[in-house]
C-alpha cells in the first residue's frame, strides 16, 4: 500500500469516526511511523509502506478512532516549544496553560524600579541629577537681556550615536533571577516547573504532586531535557518545608478545576478524571490550597492559577480570604500577590 493510499483511507475512517482532525492525525501519524516529514510525504504519494509500518499505523488509527487523545498514541506531547513525554497517568498540556509560563516572566521584573532601570539603562546613577551650573568653569560669554545680563556657557557637542550599550553604574535593579523560589503544585508531566526552569535557569525550581506515577514520568521529561527540578511527593505545599526563607517565592498551580457535572469531549474521557474535576464548582483543590497557604508563617508573594474564566470571581474570593489580591488575568490565567 501506498502512502496515498493508506493516507485517503485512514482519513475517511477517522471523519466517519467524528475526528475533526482526520487529516492531519493521519499525517502525523505517518510521519511517525516513516521517520519523513510531511512535504516529502505529500511529494511522494507513490512511497509504499512496509507490511509491519501498515500494521503499526492500523493499531493507532483504531485506537484515535476511539477518540483517544493524539499525545498519548504518540506518547508525547508539545509545550512551550518543548517536547513532553506523556502517558496515561498525566494530563496532556494545554496551550493555554503556556500563559503560566509568560505571566511567570512578568512577576520576574514586577519588583523592578522601571524608572531608574530606565535611568541606569542610559549609563546615569540613579538619584544622582547633574546640572550645568554645577560644573566649575568661567563664562564664556554675557547676554544682554530685557532682564538684564545673563551667564551662558558653550553647549557642549552632542556625543556620536553608538551602537555600544551605555554603561550602567551600580548593581542591575530588576529582580535577580536567583532569589526566585518557584514552586510548580501538581506538576503531572513536569512541563510547566521544567519550562519554568529552562526560561530561568537561575532559579530554584520545585515540584510536588501527590501520585507517583506522575513524578517519575516528570522526572524523566526533567534528565531528558537538562532541567534541574526537584520533585517532591505529597498533597499541594505538605511537602514543602514551610519555614524555607525565600526573597520572592511564585507558586505555579494548575490544579484540576473542572465542576464534576461538566460535559467534557470524548478525547477527554481518556485522561486521568483526578486531573482534571475538581469538586461541585471545580474549586475544592484551589480552596484546600490557599487553607494551606493561610497557615503557614513564611506565605509565598505570588500565586498563579489557572482556572476557567467564569470561575475566576469565585477563586478570586478564595483568595482575598487568604490575603491575596488579584494582580492581573490573561485568558485562564490569575495572578495573585500577597497583599
Amino acid at each position: 500500500m501506498t502512502a496515498a493510499s493508506w493516507l485517503a483511507k485512514s482519513q475517511a475512517e477517522l471523519k466517519a469516526a467524528g475526528i475533526s482532525t482526520a487529516r492531519l492525525d493521519c499525517l502525523v501519524l505517518l510521519e511517525d511511523a516513516t521517520s519523513k516529514d510531511r512535504a516529502w510525504l505529500l511529494a511522494h504519494p507513490e512511497f509504499e509502506l512496509p507490511t509491519e509500518v501498515i500494521n503499526s499505523l492500523d493499531s493507532k488509527l483504531k485506537r484515535r478512532g476511539q477518540h483517544v487523545p493524539l499525545a498519548y498514541i504518540r506518547g508525547r506531547s508539545e509545550f512551550y516549544g518543548r517536547e513532553f513525554t506523556i502517558n496515561e497517568h498525566t494530563l496532556v498540556p494545554r496551550p493555554e496553560t503556556e500563559a503560566i509560563i509568560e505571566m511567570l516572566k512578568r512577576v520576574r521584573n514586577l519588583e523592578a524600579d522601571t524608572m531608574v532601570w530606565e535611568m541606569e539603562r542610559r549609563g546615569r546613577k540613579p538619584g544622582q541629577k547633574h546640572y550645568p551650573f554645577e560644573k566649575q568653569e568661567s563664562a564664556s560669554a554675557l547676554v544682554k537681556t530685557g532682564e538684564g545680563y545673563k551667564v551662558t556657557w558653550e553647549k557642549p557637542p552632542r556625543r556620536r550615536l553608538s551602537d555600544k550599550p551605555a554603561p550602567v553604574h551600580g548593581s542591575g535593579l530588576r529582580h535577580h533571577d536567583e532569589d526566585l523560589y518557584i514552586v510548580d503544585i501538581g506538576t503531572g508531566s513536569g512541563a510547566i516547573a521544567i519550562s519554568a526552569k529552562l526560561e530561568l535557569p537561575e532559579a530554584a525550581v520545585v515540584a510536588t504532586d501527590i501520585d507517583e506515577k506522575c513524578l517519575e514520568t516528570a522526572r524523566a521529561n526533567a534528565e531528558r531535557l537538562g532541567a534541574d527540578v526537584k520533585f517532591l511527593q505529597g498533597n499541594l505545599l505538605e511537602p514543602l518545608d514551610a519555614n524555607r526563607p525565600s526573597p520572592t517565592t511564585v507558586l505555579l498551580c494548575n490544579l484540576p478545576y473542572v465542576p464534576d457535572n461538566f460535559q467534557i469531549n470524548t478525547a477527554a474521557t481518556h485522561e486521568p478524571r483526578h486531573a482534571l474535576f475538581g469538586g461541585p464548582d471545580g474549586l475544592d483543590l484551589y480552596r484546600e490550597l490557599f487553607a494551606q497557604i493561610a497557615s503557614r508563617k513564611n506565605k509565598p508573594q505570588y500565586i498563579i492559577c489557572e482556572s476557567l474564566p467564569p470561575q475566576h470571581e469565585v477563586l478570586a474570593g478564595i483568595a482575598k480570604a487568604a490575603d491575596y489580591a488579584l494582580h492581573k488575568t490573561d485568558g485562564f490565567i490569575q495572578l495573585f500577590e500577597l497583599e
